[in-house]
């Protein structure tokens, strides 16, 4: 015992401990605590065993022992007064954990050293060894850098991430510490971890450390980043880490993840770099190895560069294959498995390569590679040898495909019935019939059977070759002897076959062999050539036979290749006409549109049986544009343009409403004409207007209101072009009523019935329409009644303009008696309807005008009137008087009526005495006028005396007969003075017409 009473072994231990800490035997002092602690029991008053427990903490610092400080300290905590659970204690606590790993074990450690008090005073006997010596009092805790970067660190790899970045947002506040790379990497790792992390955040706090600390990021955390950003498939950003690391500091194996992202996505940018980069590594390895060598410190000269793991490098390899990236995959298998190297190219090497030349469509190159896999010694797959074959089919190489199956023969390979099929399709292709009959005999000699499309190629060989019969025969032999069905590719073959000499009954014959015995429907193809075979024989029967092809074609709804759009559209245009016209039409223009635009020579027009057919097309769909374009490069290239292709295009310009181009090219053509009668050509080269040209070009001038223009070529065609027919008439007389030139367009009929030209319905409703636009409501009254004397009956629209026209002159009278005659006679007598109590009268207004459905009501009283006279004026057998006028569903603005308005202020302005009405009820679209208004409204009609003469002769015309019209106009003909007088008066408006209009050049009227 000592003089303080306490046992002496705690000082031997401590004695021991201090020596070998000053040794650094870090071992010896933690093993001489742990034997103390299980020998002796630990006396907390000892100075002794506290300078024993510190000293054993730092050498579990030292050492790594995480969990042997943790229960050190937490022992020093539980037996000592005044404990050493301290900060520089738990930093030492977490030096441990943190190199042992033991991040868990280390956290509450990281937590209390990052705790938001800045300094913990503590006793001087507290301090560990190597802090505060000789120091006595307190003394301030500071935490530096390290200590924090491990505790962040800690935090990090214990899924506190959060905890991470606030305790690295507050280093300088807290701890008055500047961040350095390591800290910013300790945060960074936790925000780029798999699990728990955020790479945006990661990302950010990347920028922020470049940008603010001006810190620049070692190759840990580009590194982590990187593979960060492969995980999440952000390409673009990672490679831009890798670009970050030095030179000097990147690792091959660092570029795996981007090899398998940048191959993945097919990032070319991106793949030609890591070429780049791995072409660099091996060189710098290879300079390196050189430079060894010459040291004399060994280095073998065949020592493999590094590379890429075998994995990635099949993966990469492999996903460029799938991308078809041919160059770069042979740029990646040179710098890992070239062909002259150390380590031979794998099998997967030249399976991925002849992938990807096949998927680039690099045949040549396929076939070199393939070559180079035999050299080898590599054994090909199926797949490969399909590749292979393919290759010699696209570049018609027969030879080499018979020469690959010959070698897969003898090497004992199972045959893929599909590479056979490839064979035979590469021979059918090149024409080698011989060779494929003579394949087809060695084979079934042994014993081998063969898919239906061997016979087929076979067939299709036969018929390139241009053996035809012996095509048949085969075709034939294999339906019926093998009871192999054919393919319609071998019909087709056979059709075209016939091609050459024409031969249209044997084409037939296969043809229809086809569609009774065939496994296939025929196809376009198939028809393509049965059409060409037809249209090359020529003849009506043929030609019959090509037009119900083109049927079959059109029915099927498959695209119509280049090749046939010709004879398409010669079978559409001379079709038989029918309730399809407008479809086969545009059918043949959408046909000849293509050939068109690809014919080889812009300045040559296509064959003129083709641009013939597109004209009359043209014409019936008003398609100016693309008749005018064929008509110029006819012309252009001399090609003989006849009146009927002249009159295609003005007919054209008429439906479309070109009235500018169709006269202009009218007025060439009559110039063309003088001229070459003037050099004196004969008459039959001669290309003279004719009259559908006339036609064509007064329908576009009436389509766009030239009537000036009209009337001039209805003069010269009077004077000395042919002669107007009705429809020359009509059009002309349409343009002056259109554009309100009454007089004009009743001189135009007057003439029209000079010379001799009979009217028909068109023509009378047309001069019905001119009268009513300029209010002649008598010229409007004769023409109608000419008109139901010549048979003609008019329609409701122009009874209506004949009633408006009388009743805008107040002609009330002969607008009931032109509606008693022509609508209620025959046009809607079922509603005008008598009750059967009693007189009365329902008038069912719907449909009618204004004009008229006055007309209608003032006839309802008009008859009512006189019903009423002859019963004897008896009141009690008046009933009510109703018209229906409708709600306005019909209306320019819906449910907001027209009649109903119109009629109550009719009857109650136009009426002595006025009629006052009122809704039905229950019924808003029905007018009443009650019984009782009827009888005082009849009373005051039959009290009213004699009207004046002027009054009696106000609202009557006089009409004449038929005989009596029939001989006015008969007098009219005979007058040769009125004709005179129109045509002096048309020359006047049409000069005044080409005065203002000084860019259509006209001939001079008056000469005509």
């Amino acid at each position: 015992m000592s003089r303080d009473n306490l046992p002496r072994k705690p000082q031997w231990y401590e004695a021991t401990a201090l020596l070998a800490a000053e040794m650094e035997n870090w071992v010896t002092a933690l093993d001489t605590y742990i034997l103390f602690e299980r020998k002796e029991e630990l006396n907390p008053s000892c100075p002794a065993t506290r300078n024993l427990l510190q000293v054993a903490l730092l050498a579990a610092e030292k050492l790594g022992k995480g969990n042997r400080a943790v229960r050190i300290y937490e022992k020093a905590t539980q037996i000592l007064t005044l404990p050493v659970a301290s900060k520089p204690a738990a930093a030492l606590v977490l030096r441990a954990c943190f190199r042992a790993a033991a991040f868990d074990l280390g956290l509450p450690f990281a937590r209390l050293l990052l705790a938001e008090d800045k300094l913990t005073p503590i006793a001087s006997s507290e301090i560990p060894l190597g802090q505060g010596e000789g120091e006595t009092g307190q003394t301030p805790f500071k935490l530096d850098l390290a200590t924090l970067n491990m505790a962040l660190s800690t935090l990090s790899k214990s899924d506190r991430v959060q905890e991470a970045v606030a305790c690295l947002q507050r280093t300088t506040t807290s701890w008055n510490l500047t961040p350095d790379v390591y800290t910013y990497g300790a945060v960074i790792e936790g925000l780029a971890a798999p699990e728990g992390g955020n790479l945006d955040e990661a990302l950010a706090l990347l920028r922020h450390m470049v940008s603010a600390d001006q810190l620049r990021p070692n190759v840990v955390i580009c590194s982590m980043l990187l593979q960060a950003c492969c995980r999440a498939g952000r390409l673009q950003e990672a490679w831009e880490l890798f670009q970050a690391i030095p030179p000097s500091e990147r690792d091959i194996h660092r570029t795996q993840p981007l090899w398998s992202l940048a191959t993945r996505e097919g990032n070319i940018t991106v793949i030609e770099g890591l070429l780049e980069e791995l072409a660099r590594m091996q060189e710098q390895q290879r300079q390196l190895q050189h430079q060894r060598r010459g040291r004399g410190r060994g280095g073998d000269a065949t020592t493999v560069p590094a590379s890429l793991s075998l994995s990635c490098y099949h993966a990469s390899l492999c996903n460029l294959a799938r991308l078809g990236l041919c160059d770069l995959a042979e740029r990646l298998a040179a710098l890992v498995k070239p062909l002259g190297g150390p380590t031979p190219p794998t099998a997967m090497t030249f399976y991925a390569l002849v992938a990807a030349c096949e998927k680039a469509g690099e045949h040549e190159r396929l076939l070199g590679w393939f070559q180079a896999m035999l050299q080898a010694k590599v054994e090909p797959d199926a797949l490969r040898y399909g590749m292979a074959l393919k290759s010699c089919e696209m570049l018609g190489r027969w030879q080499a495909g018979l020469a690959l199956m010959v070698s897969m023969r003898d090497r004992g390979m199972v045959m893929d019935p599909l590479l056979w099929k490839r064979l035979f399709l590469l021979l059918g292709r090149e024409a080698r019939g011989v060779e494929a009959m003579a394949l087809v005999g060695e084979m079934e000699e042994r014993g081998l059977k063969l898919e239906p499309i061997c016979y087929e190629a076979t067939v299709t060989a036969l018929s390139r070759m241009g053996d035809k019969v012996q095509a048949v025969k085969h075709l034939v032999e294999c339906e019926e002897t093998r009871g192999i069905p054919m393919g319609r590719g071998a019909y087709t073959s056979t059709i075209a076959a016939c091609r050459e000499s024409k031969d249209a009954e044997l084409a037939m014959r296969v043809y229809r062999r086809m569609k009774a015995r065939s496994n296939e429907a025929p196809s376009t193809v198939t028809r393509a050539a049965l059409l060409d075979v037809l249209v090359a024989a020529g003849g009506p029967t043929y030609l019959a036979a090509a037009g119900e092809v083109a049927l079959e074609q059109e029915a099927s709804g498959e695209t119509v290749p280049i090749h046939m759009l010709g004879n398409m559209m010669l079978a559409s245009v001379a079709r038989h006409r029918g309730p399809h016209e407008q479809e086969d039409l545009k059918n043949a223009l959408a046909y000849f549109r293509p050939l068109w635009v690809a014919r080889p020579d812009p300045a040559m027009p296509l064959p003129w049986t083709l641009c013939n057919a597109a004209l009359r097309a043209c014409a019936r769909l008003g398609e100016h544009e693309l008749a005018f374009d064929v008509l110029r490069t006819m012309r252009s290239a001399k090609v003989p343009v006849d009146v009927v292709m002249y009159g295609c295009v003005l007919t054209a310009c008429a439906v479309a409403g070109e009235w500018r181009e169709a006269f202009l090219l009218l007025k060439e053509m009559e110039r063309d004409a003088r001229a070459a009668e003037a050099v004196g050509m004969d008459a039959q080269d001669v290309v003279k207007p004719n009259l559908v040209c006339y036609t064509s070009v007064i329908a576009a001038l009436q389509q766009g209101q030239e009537w000036q223009k009209a009337l001039h070529l209805l003069v010269h065609m009077l004077s000395s072009g042919p002669a107007p027919d009705v429809q020359v008439f009509n059009a002309v007389l349409s343009a002056c009523a259109n554009a309100g030139e009454t007089h004009m367009a009743l001189k135009v009929f007057q003439a029209m019935q000079a010379q001799g030209v009979a009217a028909d319905d068109v023509t009378y409703a047309t001069a019905i329409v001119a009268c009513w636009r300029g209010n002649e409501w008598r010229q409007a009254m004769e023409i109608l009644q000419r008109m139901k004397a010549d048979g003609f009956p008019p329609n409701m629209i122009t009874v209506t303009l004949v009633i408006d026209a009388l009743d805008k002159s107040r002609k009330f009278d002969l607008a009931v008696h032109v509606f008693e005659t022509s609508v209620v006679g025959y046009i809607r007598s079922e509603d005008y309807a008598m009750e059967s109590e009693g007189p009365g009268m329902l008038v069912d207004l719907h449909g009618y005008s204004q004009p008229v459905a006055r007309a209608a009501v003032r006839a309802g009283l008009k008859r009512l009137s006189q019903m009423y006279v002859q019963m004897g004026k008896r009141e009690d057998l008046i009933k009510d008087f109703v018209f229906i006028t409708g709600v306005g569903r019909n209306s320019e603005m819906p449910f907001e009526p027209v009649l109903r308005p119109a009629m109550q202020r009719m009857l109650t302005e136009d009426f002595e005495p006025p009629l006052p009405c009122e809704f039905a009820e229950h019924n808003a679209g029905r007018l009443v006028v009650r019984s009782h208004d009827l009888v005082q409204w009849l009373n005051a009609q039959s009290c009213k005396k004699a009207l004046s003469p002027a009054e009696k002769q106000s609202g009557t015309l006089k009409l004449r007969s038929p005989e009596q019209l029939g001989s006015s106009f008969q007098v009219f003909k005979e007058c040769r003075e009125e004709i005179e007088s129109f045509v002096a008066e048309a020359c006047a408006v049409a000069d005044e017409a080409f005065r203002k209009d000084g860019e259509l050049a006209a001939e001079p009227i008056k000469g005509e």
